[in-house]
């Protein structure tokens, strides 16, 4: 069985060996949030930071390994405190 974790971290599930996961900063394991998953496929989520603009970001794989999602935390937080003060 495929480790899924592994597969993340690594970009192997992806046809050219690469993708915008790997061309972020901190893709050691320790970025891993665990507990914290992708909604329909499992994958998990790691904190990072993108390396064009420097903030941080959630990021996770999504459509079975070959697309990515990446949320900027900090405009995540803001949204959540002005528009769902009742989450904190």
């Amino acid at each position: 069985m495929v480790d899924e974790k592994e597969v993340f971290l690594s970009g192997m599930d992806f046809p050219d060996g690469g993708s915008r996961i790997d061309k972020m900063a901190g893709s050691e394991p320790n970025n891993v949030m665990e507990g914290v998953r992708e909604y329909w496929e499992q994958y998990p989520v790691k904190l990072d930071v993108d390396e064009e603009s420097g903030r941080e970001i959630i990021l996770s794989k999504n459509e079975g390994g070959y697309n990515s999602t990446a949320v900027d935390l900090l405009d995540l937080v803001e949204w959540l405190r002005a528009h769902r003060p009742d989450l904190f």
